[in-house]
């Protein structure tokens, strides 16, 4: 569903980054969201791009995205800095792909950069309720520290460590080290930069009590094209073979069915699909370890069969 926004107000919140806070345009009211979702922005120069919304919840009357500029990105950013306070612009329905659990598992929340976005809407509301939680930011430097007001100003049960690069050595951030700190059964909502994860992936792989849950904003290198397999559509009583350069996604496709998609990198979890039968290869960047263990769901824009086996998804 399409909803019109305005851009209520632009603020320069760290360096490189702007906090654009958008309001609805006319007397219908924003869509309610969760923490941990994101909508699509439709920008002017015809880019379409997920922004985590920042903001608590509770609040009806707004959405805040943080929007950071990348000199080597494909304008998306370029586009949103380039606007001013009044433009209007379309925007999607909130979707949740990252969603906070609501119980009493110890809570841990883990930045990198620009990351932060998603966690900050976590932080609210595990404010709200006092529930006591870490909050763990790493930066390249001071000047690139978003959201400094709120992490200041903190609150009750939020314990938070901000690390920079040129901090002196043992204040940097440390996977390993931060890796064996995590209370026993914690569970660690994650969301940054493909290396930055990758370090704290491989660091809690030794700490199979942890439960690991990622949102990334973009996708490492693909890997290279898999063996031919095939996927058989349950609902639709239809079964077609997936070439060893194709996709499920694509073939899909040329069968005229459009699944739902975004980003087609396996980051996002719009295409997430119940898998019925048959052996995956996971080669997403959206479920987590344990996820990918269970077998019963894929993303179908870059996950695949494995040689031979026929999935039957639930489509």
């Amino acid at each position: 569903m399409m909803q019109i926004v305005r851009i209520g107000a632009m603020t320069a919140i760290a360096e490189g980054i702007v906090a654009f806070e958008l309001v609805p345009e006319g007397d219908t009211a924003l869509l309610p969201f969760t923490a941990g979702a994101h909508i699509d922005v439709y920008t002017p120069s015809g880019h379409v791009r997920q922004y985590s919304l920042v903001n608590d919840e509770s609040e009806r009357h707004r959405y805040i995205v943080a929007v950071q500029w990348d000199a080597a990105g494909r304008g998306g950013s370029a586009s949103m800095h380039n606007l001013g306070v009044g433009a209007v612009l379309h925007v999607g329905q909130p979707r949740n792909t990252f969603e906070l659990v609501r119980d009493d598992v110890p809570t841990v929340l883990l930045a990198g950069g620009i990351g932060i976005t998603p966690l900050i809407a976590m932080a609210h509301v595990l404010l709200r309720r006092g529930r006591p939680f870490e909050l763990h930011y790493a930066v390249r430097a001071d000047n690139r520290v978003a959201f400094r007001d709120f992490l200041d100003r903190g609150g009750d049960g939020m314990a938070c460590a901000i690390y920079r690069d040129d901090d002196p050595p043992e204040w940097r951030f440390d996977a390993g080290s931060l890796a064996a700190r995590i209370k026993d059964g914690a569970r660690v909502y994650m969301c940054g930069p493909s290396g930055f994860m990758d370090a704290v992936s491989r660091a809690c792989a030794s700490r199979p009590d942890i439960d690991l849950r990622l949102e990334r904003f973009a996708a490492p290198e693909p890997a290279g094209p898999g063996p031919e397999f095939t996927v058989s559509l349950a609902r639709r009583g239809l079964s077609v073979p997936v070439p060893a350069g194709a996709t499920i996604l694509e073939t899909l496709r040329g069968e005229g069915i459009e699944p739902d998609v975004s980003c087609e990198q396996g980051v996002c979890g719009t295409c997430l699909t119940t898998v019925l039968e048959g052996q995956i290869d996971h080669r997403d960047y959206f479920l987590s370890a344990h996820d990918h263990k269970a077998g019963d769901r894929m993303l179908i824009c870059v996950s695949r069969g494995k040689p031979g086996t026929t999935l039957v998804l639930d489509l």
